[in-house]
């Protein structure tokens, strides 16, 4: 076995192919050859391994995308076939990636897309689709076996996105809202549809125009990409160019990376939840445990049992710092508001495990006062992020029920 697995090969894939002859190439000189092969025995050295690898890693460094997702459907296309499960080989070409792409972001939720950074993608089909003249593929307004034939259901999700586009005007209309270019856009999706069932010359890149042209409607939406990913495998086929591979792959690493940053963000959020829903317990003075959730700091633990009442430090509009909460121990009783001193304390005590409270507290705003006093930066001042510092009930004492994320404190002998 030789491809590497992010080049778009699984395991059963790969063990098709049998390790190839060696290549050999010409150098332009014989001083770019020494330079050359001493740099990549040095490299094989350190990296205990053979010129050969080295040679193949750079090579995929330089000409594959970075991206596993990316990486995946270019390498695909650049290899130009794939095996089915009955063992046949089938062409795979962007023509073909992009039918699968298509289909993987139209399984979001809430008949939402996958992602929504899409619209350089659609770009690009579009242009590939215009610049090779696709139209239907004349043999499937004849072919009368749904499951063999992408066209009814491309229709299908055409007529959902003139639904969507017609559903915006009704809405517009009725807050009385400027809907004239969506009404327009929606003859016009209609007048698309009839071209699709009866004319044979309708290039498609028209519909994904219409599409990208509406995107803040369409571009977010699960039929739209049902509709893609059915349009390009009605389409007539095409052979692509390397001009067209090259900017396949590099538009495949724009948008892709960005999915793989959104999946990582997504993924996070739901970990950061679950750890918000498990509360862990902490002893304090005289038999009291406080509650709180697995993923909150502990600013100052070494004063935990010799506190009766505890904090939590707070930022508001923190996410661009991925301000954690942080717990804080207070010896005395904190009925009201926190005095300046032992916020103060609290606000150092938390520097200490999240030093990056530091840059939060540079970038507050204060309020700014006009001469009639009235407030002159509140846009300003609410985005910025706003540091708290809240008191921890006791269990049952919290004022509207249930407390934040579940923290309070039970003490020895007190019911709820």
């Amino acid at each position: 076995m030789f491809f590497p697995l992010k080049l778009g090969f699984d395991k059963a894939a790969a063990g098709r192919y049998t390790k190839p002859k060696a290549k050999k190439f010409n150098y332009s000189s014989e001083a770019n050859a020494a330079i050359i092969e001493r740099a990549l025995a040095d490299a094989a050295e350190l990296r205990d391994c053979t010129v050969s690898s080295v040679i193949e890693e750079t090579l995929v460094e330089a000409f594959i995308p970075s991206d596993p997702h990316a990486s995946y459907y270019a390498s695909k296309v650049l290899f130009g076939t794939v095996i089915d499960l009955d063992g046949k080989a089938r062409k795979y070409g962007i023509r073909e990636a992009l039918e699968d792409v298509f289909a993987e972001e139209s399984a979001g939720i809430s008949f939402k897309a996958r992602h929504d950074n899409n619209f350089e993608l659609v770009s690009f089909a579009k242009g590939i689709l215009r610049e090779n003249r696709a139209v239907v593929d004349k043999s499937l307004r004849n072919n009368h076996n749904p499951g063999e034939n992408p066209l009814p259901h491309m229709l299908n999700c055409w007529d959902s996105v003139c639904s969507m586009l017609e559903a915006e005007v009704q809405k517009r209309q009725a807050k009385n809202l400027l809907a004239s270019d969506y009404g327009v856009a929606a003859e016009s999706a209609r007048r698309f549809e009839h071209a699709m069932k009866e004319d044979p010359g309708f290039q498609l890149f028209n519909a994904l125009g219409l599409l990208l042209e509406n995107w803040d409607v369409l571009g977010n939406y699960t039929y739209t990409f049902r509709f893609l990913s059915s349009a390009i495998a009605c389409s007539t086929d095409w052979n692509d160019s390397p001009a067209e591979r090259i900017r396949f792959a590099n538009v495949c690493q724009s948008v892709m990376s960005e999915w793989t940053a959104i999946d990582k963000a997504r993924k996070e959020k739901r970990e950061e939840a679950r750890q918000e829903s498990v509360l862990v317990a902490y002893d304090m003075a005289d038999g009291a445990v406080i509650k709180v959730p697995s993923n909150w700091l502990v600013a100052n633990p070494e004063d935990a049992l010799l506190s009766h009442h505890a904090a939590v430090i707070e930022v508001k509009n923190g996410e661009k710092y991925n301000a954690p909460h942080i717990l804080f121990y207070v010896s005395s009783p904190v009925d009201g508001n926190f005095t300046n001193e032992q916020r103060a304390q609290a606000l150092a005590a938390a520097n200490s495990v999240w030093p990056d409270l530091a840059q939060v507290q540079a970038d507050r705003v204060q309020l700014k006062y006009g001469p009639d006093g009235g407030i002159l930066n509140m846009e300003e001042y609410a985005r910025a992020p706003q540091i708290g510092v809240f008191r921890i009930f006791d269990k049952g004492d919290y004022p509207t029920g249930r407390p934040p994320y579940g923290a309070c404190i039970e003490r020895a002998g007190k019911e709820d």
